[in-house]
């Protein structure tokens, strides 16, 4: 496999458009039409719901947003927010969470963003330093890439197989890098370096990490004090009967067991709207571990700013409150079922 992102270069009018998106004016084009598809054109370079599924979205919001906006203090929404995010809506996307995985959410670990690029790039400028270093499969989702780089990351590739990453690579790669610590660890820069994985639903590749290299993925980022970034974007959407899973598999942070008497928090789920309602309402959230957590909420951009996408979280907590998200979840799953076959 090859890392799927050329090497950096000026952009020119013969480049391909991932390149000259980014020369463009804002607001002259959407994402579809940078790159060069738009109309009748079926997309399959950018990972997004269909017109169908959006539009579906429209009722949706209109119901939730006339529900949270009748509260007596919904005027609070659009006054600056908790860090963390709105209480409400944390709360209710961990009882969602919660049942999705068939596995513990607490809303004490879960961190609003404002999607899953802003996650990658909020834990890449707080957690770390220019020079530090991350490794990352090979391949990868290749705009990723880019969030990498704007921090000045030093990317390693890993090698993989047709089960995902190969952990004796890792383990190899850990050790010839890490072994001599490139700058002094700190309590706001605690780790060694990143790990940028998709261990469910990888993309390009489609596969899911194996439970035992999964827990072996654990052991080596407490060995080599690495964070795991994971992108946990596509979880929910597996496919009935045809993925031979009733539920979507283990994410990474699940095998993190806080009872393990090793347990430091190595790994952080970075999740996303944009799948599996729409990427216009620029909405995810962050599931750290407590030291993470911290570091994120104390951040300068986060004491400024407020929560992220505030607004929006505490509109999302109606779509949730009300049941309506599920359901629409559930129709894209069989959808994308019927698609794939």
């Amino acid at each position: 496999f090859r890392i799927l992102v050329p090497p950096r270069r000026k952009v020119q009018a013969d480049r391909p458009l991932v390149y000259a998106m980014f020369k463009r004016p804002a607001g002259e084009s959407t994402l579809f039409e940078s790159f060069g598809l738009a109309g009748n054109v079926v997309n399959l370079k950018v990972g997004a719901p269909g017109e169908d599924e959006l539009k579906k979205c429209v009722g949706i919001l209109q119901k939730a947003t006339a529900t949270r906006l009748a509260e007596p203090r919904a005027f609070t929404l659009f006054q600056y927010g908790p860090v963390p995010g709105d209480k409400q809506f944390r709360v209710q996307m961990a009882e969602f969470l919660t049942k999705e995985y068939e596995n513990p959410v607490s809303e004490s670990n879960l961190v609003v963003t404002a999607g899953a690029t802003h996650g990658l790039s909020l834990l890449s400028s707080v957690i770390f330093s220019s020079g530090d270093i991350v490794f990352v499969e090979n391949c990868t989702y290749f705009l990723a890439m880019n969030v990498l780089r704007t921090s000045e990351l030093n990317i390693i590739p890993v090698p993989m197989d047709d089960q995902g990453v190969i952990v004796e690579q890792l383990e190899r790669l850990f050790a010839e890098h890490l072994s001599k610590p490139s700058r002094p660890l700190t309590d706001k820069k605690p780790f060694s370096a990143m790990f940028y994985s998709m261990t469910v639903f990888h993309n390009p590749t489609g596969v899911n990490l194996p439970p035992d290299r999964c827990r072996r993925v654990i052991e080596l980022a407490r060995k080599f004090n690495v964070l795991v970034v994971c992108d946990d974007v596509y979880n929910l959407l597996w496919f009935p009967e045809a993925d031979k899973c009733s539920r979507s598999p283990k994410r990474l942070f699940a095998y993190d067991n806080k009872e393990d008497p090793d347990y430091k928090g190595n790994v952080v789920s970075n999740g996303s709207f944009s799948k599996i309602f729409g990427p216009g309402v620029r909405l995810g959230w962050l599931e750290a571990p407590e030291q993470v957590y911290n570091l994120v909420c104390t951040s300068s951009v986060g004491l400024s700013g407020g929560g992220f996408n505030h607004t929006m979280s505490g509109l999302m907590e109606s779509v949730l409150s009300l049941n309506l998200l599920a359901p629409l979840v559930e129709e894209k799953r069989e959808l994308y079922k019927v698609l794939s076959r």
